[in-house]
């Protein structure tokens, strides 16, 4: 049929179905005398359509004046409703005292009797608990042809599925009345009848559960049914005109819009299963109210929702495949794939009940964490006040503690695995049960945030798999893994630019630049990672690594500090929180925690020879030479009190030679001074410039040389020994060199010489207690005698000693060949 003459069939059928009776008759009438065809396909059409006592609830409708006269053996009780067809009365069964429905064919419509006795003797024969019972068949005095049904009470599945819930105790409700649906259907097909109108307005809920499916009029009989009818020697229901589409075209079969009535059997009645099935997950059907049969033809479904189950989206779309051969070849085959699905119920059940004993391990566990860091907090305690060279004895109450921490933290971990092989349980019995996916989900998200977190790509990318596995949704954000950077400087205008640090030659090293402008820079949306912002400002660089978490939003505001305050030879490092710690193969390093670092700046190179040599020939200038002498770098070696630097004429200071005949050179980082003597520098620096140089903090170090992207060195996460002045640097014996000589041994804020040559003293006391969450830094005590915090490789450490979170001790009264320092000022001086 073209579209023209179905959009006008379309027409003519909604202006008769709001005609009243007799008014329709008319309209038929004038129809037919234009078109005889289209007043026939009409006439049916008004015929499939009358079924109102099926297909409301049964309200008590006054009878009409002329109500006809019924056998006596009924007597009617009201008037239920009529159709294209026919009206519907409820009458009364005088010999079996019981109410019945009546169905009695309209004056107007005696000359499609055939078919309204078909029609009933179709659905007499289908005798199945899901199809409403024909009583008995008959004539009235005038002629008339009526037959008597239950009386169904109730509303359609129509009303029902219109509310489109979405929980999944709703949603397994109405795939029991799909299934109890396809078993009516699937007797229909045994008996070779195909119903060919299914859709949820046909099917009536009962008021106690009871499923029934409606409206047979357009009920196809297949060759060898052993349905018969009196109204057709063929035993096959021929179309009802070459090429008439019939059916609804929201849930009609391709074939139906084709018009291929050879083509409609039994996968025809699937496909409008399948429809009403993706009614139930999606909460529309597969067409709007508009589709036309080329809606069918042209169009597909959207997809559904991936967060729904497996098995029905599967059935769903199997069952409204174009091409009938492609589909489930009966309802029985669909009602199969159904029950399997129902009867998962008490596995799922039984699956929720595991994961339920998950979540309380789950709670359980988080519990001990608390436990863990207050006794591990206690065990630091304790051994902070026992320095190292104590015996063993007045460390037992530590070490109980901290054998007591691992204990809870050993029960924690059972725990969680515990949990987890709980939730692997639950999914066994139900592979699609959403609580357990969300936990495994979560987990997997949480551990891949951790091994992000530690540099770990291998572990992370196992885990991002798992997550995208499991996720239902709630992580596809997260996973998408963007963000957005924010950068704004005081003052503003200046030069931008945005770069992801990437892996070259197994450094990180600045990438390509992702985005770039004047100040302010608002939302860059980039991918979650490392970056580096550069900021310029006439000649002044500052660098601020920047870590970007997956959805997250980072805002950069930076104050350039002014030409007098950021010299060519210093670095800015600005206040803001990184993770200190957490490098399990560096000795003594924290455990990791975030910590907040005021901004401070830091000089971009250890302390020379030649700096140090000019602080000391000042004192000797300004007649202190006996202070000079007190803080000169002396040799290392025990009891010893001789001066490395050699002295003029003048009582000056040089360099000198020393006790293993190695010559120092002047740009060579100072060494074997003592950490008072450092001290003593930064106070005579501090007097010449008028800036408050002192020796950094180990957490201002760390964060200095690690920048927030949590690397093992400050050029990366890999080493190589050409990068930094080490043990295996040189071909020979090793040594020291000028601070200079490897550019690569570089942090993300441009100080140099951090992984190698020297360490670097620090201004704290040396501890074990953990670091604190927001730093403040307070100059111990001259007078204290406790050991300093020292960091940074040297010219003689093995690679795990170049790592970052590494630590070191050393007395403040002493001088080593491997320490020197690099002093810094906090910047501003008050933080915001």
């Amino acid at each position: 049929m073209d579209p023209a003459r179905y959009r006008a069939l379309m027409a003519h059928f909604d202006t008769l179905c709001e005609a009243a009776p007799a008014e329709r008759a008319t309209q038929i009438e004038a129809i037919r005398a234009d078109d005889p065809a289209l007043a026939d396909t009409l006439m049916e059409m008004l015929a499939a359509d009358d079924a109102p006592v099926l297909d409301v609830a049964p309200a008590l409708v006054t009878p009409a004046a002329n109500s006809p006269i019924l056998p006596e053996r009924y007597l009617a009780t009201g008037f239920l409703g009529e159709g294209g067809m026919g009206e519907v009365l409820r009458v009364r069964d005088l010999h079996l005292n019981r109410t019945l429905a009546m169905k009695i064919i309209r004056s107007d419509a005696v000359s499609i009797t055939p078919r309204f006795v078909e029609e009933a003797q179709v659905i007499a024969q289908l005798q199945h608990p899901g199809v409403v019972p024909i009583h008995d068949l008959g004539r009235l005095e005038d002629g008339r042809t009526w037959f008597t049904m239950r009386e169904v009470r109730g509303e359609t599945w129509h009303a029902v599925l219109s509310a489109a819930r979405t929980d999944p105790i709703w949603r397994r409700a109405q795939i029991r009345i799909l299934w109890q649906v396809c078993q009516t259907v699937a007797f229909a097909h045994e008996q070779g009848v195909v119903h060919r109108d299914l859709k949820p307005s046909n099917i009536m809920i009962g008021a106690f559960g009871d499923v029934m499916v409606l409206d047979w009029g357009l009920a196809r009989l297949l060759e060898g049914s052993p349905v018969q009818s009196s109204q057709r020697d063929t035993g096959v229901l021929p179309a009802t005109g070459s090429g008439i589409i019939m059916g609804t075209p929201m849930y009609m079969a391709p074939e139906q819009a084709l018009g291929q009535v050879r083509a409609i059997g039994p996968p025809t009645d699937v496909y409008a299963l399948g429809a009403m099935l993706y009614m139930i997950l999606s909460g529309r059907p597969p067409f709007d109210a508009n589709s036309t049969p080329s809606t069918v033809l042209t169009q597909v479904p959207l997809p559904l929702d991936t967060r729904l189950p497996a098995t029905l989206r599967a059935l769903s779309e199997q069952a409204m495949q174009r091409d009938p051969a492609d589909r489930p070849q009966t309802a029985s085959a669909m009602a199969e794939v159904l029950s399997n699905w129902l009867t998962g119920a008490a596995d799922r059940a039984r699956a929720l009940e595991l994961v339920h004993q998950a979540e309380a391990l789950r709670v359980q566990a988080a519990g001990l964490i608390g436990q863990e860091r207050e006794m591990r907090a206690s065990a630091n305690a304790l051994l902070a006040q026992v320095p190292l060279h104590a015996p063993a004895e007045e460390k037992i109450a530590g070490w109980a503690n901290e054998d007591a921490a691992q204990g809870i933290a050993d029960r924690r971990i059972l725990l969680e695995a515990e949990r987890l092989q709980l939730v692997h349980a639950a999914l066994n019995l139900a592979p699609e049960l959403p609580e357990a996916r969300a936990v495994l989900a979560n987990h997997h998200r949480a551990a891949a945030e951790q091994a992000e977190q530690n540099r770990d790509s291998t572990t992370a990318a196992v885990h991002l798999n798992a997550l995208a596995a499991f996720d239902d949704g709630a992580h596809a954000d997260w996973l998408a893994g963007r963000g957005d950077i924010e950068v704004r400087t005081e003052p503003s205008g200046l030069p931008v630019r945005i770069r992801r640090w990437r892996r070259i030659a197994r450094r990180r090293m600045p990438g390509g630049v992702a985005e770039q402008g004047p100040s302010p820079l608002s939302a860059v949306r980039v991918e979650a990672g490392d970056y580096l912002v550069e900021i310029t400002c006439d000649d002044r660089a500052v660098f601020i690594p920047v870590r970007l978490a997956r959805c997250g939003v980072r805002t950069v505001t930076v104050a350039v500090p002014p030409a007098e305050v950021l010299q060519p030879d210093a670095c800015y490092v600005p206040a803001g929180d990184f993770d200190a710690g957490g490098d399990a193969n560096a000795p003594d390093a924290f455990t990791r925690a975030p910590v907040h670092v005021p901004g401070f700046i830091m000089r971009r190179d250890p302390v020379t020879h030649r700096e140090f040599i000019a602080f000391l020939n000042a004192l000797v200038d300004d007649g202190k030479g006996s202070e000079a002498e007190r803080w000169a770098p002396r040799e290392p070696a025990s009891g010893s009190n001789l001066m490395v630097y050699r002295r003029d004429a003048k009582g000056h200071f040089q360099v000198g030679t020393d006790a293993e005949g190695v010559v120092w050179h002047l740009d060579e980082p100072v060494v074997q001074m003592t950490w008072h003597a450092a001290m003593a520098w930064c106070r005579w620096h501090q007097a010449r410039t008028g800036f408050a140089w002192r020796l950094p903090h180990e957490l201002e170090w760390e964060k200095a040389a690690r920048g927030t992207d949590g690397r093992w060195y400050p050029w990366g996460d890999a080493f190589d020994p050409s990068w930094t002045r080490m043990l295996r640097s040189v071909d020979g014996k090793p040594g020291r060199c000028t601070v200079d000589s490897y550019p690569s041994d570089v942090s993300p804020y441009g100080v140099r010489g951090m992984g190698g040559n020297v360490r670097d003293l620090c201004l704290n006391i040396w501890s074990k207690a953990p670091a604190p969450r927001h730093l403040t830094v307070y100059p111990p005590d001259a007078g204290d005698d406790g050991l300093r915090s020292t960091r940074g490789g040297s010219f003689f450490s093995q690679a795990h000693f170049c790592r970052a979170a590494t630590r070191f001790a050393m007395p403040p009264d002493q001088g080593f060949a491997s320490v020197g320092f690099r002093p810094c000022f906090s910047w501003p001086l008050f933080e915001a």
